[in-house]
This record gives structure tokens, C-alpha cells and sequence, in this order.
């Protein structure tokens, strides 16, 4: 039988979710609420370019969405993911390449859960954990302005406009909860 078109790439999607399924919950339980909170603006902002740039519906519905379009997030994604581990080699580990990874691993699982079922729990750990640090939201972001400053990197992606978000604008976008979790099941939030 010949190999089917994609099927390296999709076994590295997928063993890029095993990794994070199993390593994130416990990593990032680990983390200093500003630390959990800086992932948490970083993801959210990583999910909204996901969502404007292969359609809504890969934030809203990953499981629904078009294979497609899941694909080549995870692949920019991984791609991404792939440069900042490289760059935090050659610059040395730190607190702010830690939350840039962390956050693009955990994109990279919010979006591939539905590849591989067993990692909806851990997931979800990962969401709730980040979650419960918004009160961290203001140091986090005085943290990410710092590193921005120190670097010269933005820490989060330019809009649609080309233009750096705001610190009011990724504050309230790291309040909003991915569509994926306020979906109704049964008449019921999940």
C-alpha cells in the first residue's frame, strides 16, 4: 500500500499533542499565577490569528472544523513552537521563552484535541490552571511589555491591522473563553 499524502506530517501533529497532552498539565500547574497569566494572554491572542487566518470555526468547533484547515494551523503552530525553542536555546532559557513555548504548545493542544481524545482532560487541566490566574493579568502584561522592551520582539501577534494590540485590548482578550468551551451540550454549558 502506498503511504497516503500528509501521513508524516499528521503523525508529527499528533505526537506534538501526545507530547503536550502529557507534559503541560503538570508544567504549568507548576507556574507562578503572572507566569500562568502570560501564557494565558499569549494563547489567547495565538488562538484569535488562528481563528482569523483558517476561519472561526477552528476556535469555535476544532472537532467540526475542516481537516484542512486544523492542519495547517498545528503545522504554523508547530512551526513556531519549532523557532522558539531554537531561539531559547541560543539565548539561554527564560521565564518569557518559557511562556511563549508553553503558550504555543498549549494552541497546539486546544486545536488537536480532537486527533486524539485522550488529551481533552489534560486540556482542559491546562485551561482551568490558566484560567484561575486572571487576577495576574496587569503583572503579566507589565511582564510581557518588559520583555518586549528588553528584546525588541513583540510578545503577542499584530492584529489584523498590522498594529500591536493594546495592553487594554490583550487583557480583555485573555478574559474571553475560546468558543469551545461555551458550547452547549444537553441545554447545558460545558
Amino acid at each position: 500500500m502506498a503511504p497516503q499524502p500528509g501521513g508524516q506530517a499528521t503523525a508529527n501533529l499528533r505526537a506534538r499533542i501526545v507530547d503536550a497532552s502529557a507534559r503541560l498539565p503538570g508544567e504549568i500547574a507548576a507556574m507562578p499565577p503572572r507566569l500562568r497569566a502570560g501564557v494565558l494572554i499569549v494563547l489567547n491572542h495565538l488562538l484569535e490569528v488562528a481563528a482569523r487566518t483558517w476561519g472561526a470555526e477552528v476556535l469555535a468547533d476544532p472537532a467540526s472544523a475542516p481537516p484542512s484547515r486544523i492542519d495547517a494551523a498545528l503545522s504554523a503552530l508547530g512551526q513556531s513552537r519549532d523557532f522558539l525553542f531554537e531561539a531559547a536555546k541560543w539565548s539561554g532559557p527564560d521565564e518569557a521563552s518559557r511562556r511563549q513555548i508553553v503558550a504555543t504548545d498549549l494552541a497546539i493542544l486546544t486545536l488537536g484535541y480532537p486527533r486524539l481524545p485522550s488529551a481533552a482532560r489534560p486540556m482542559t487541566e491546562c485551561w482551568r490552571a490558566i484560567w484561575t490566574a486572571r487576577s495576574s493579568l496587569g503583572e503579566a502584561m507589565a511582564s510581557l511589555r518588559a520583555w518586549e522592551a528588553q528584546s525588541g520582539v513583540d510578545a503577542l501577534p499584530r492584529g489584523a491591522d498590522g498594529i500591536p494590540p493594546t495592553d487594554h485590548e490583550a487583557i480583555l482578550l485573555a478574559q474571553r473563553v475560546p468558543g469551545l468551551f461555551r458550547r452547549r451540550q444537553n441545554g447545558t454549558a460545558r
